[in-house]
């Protein structure tokens, strides 16, 4: 769940680039989250998915110092490639 965490990890191992993909963030996509993380509750399973706002996401690792050079956004998945200035 601590996705500033995650991140921060991420960019500060990352030498030269970083990709990363997270899906479109809607209302589907949050309900569809719902729906996984009720479903693995209901199976007694302790994972559970988050749909963490890409704005706050991309915000994290430029303070570490990425940029991103190329983003690709598609209809289930959306992919943003980072680079280190």
């Amino acid at each position: 769940p601590d996705v500033e965490r995650l991140l921060a990890a991420a960019a500060d191992r990352t030498n030269r680039l970083l990709v990363f993909s997270h899906p479109p963030r809607n209302a589907a996509t949050r309900v569809l989250a719902g729906l996984e993380n009720a479903a693995l509750a209901v199976r007694g399973k302790t994972y559970r998915a988050f749909a963490h706002p890409p704005a706050l996401m991309l915000e994290v690792l430029e303070r570490h110092g990425l940029r991103v050079v190329e983003a690709h956004r598609g209809f289930a998945w959306h992919v943003v490639v980072l680079s280190r200035s």
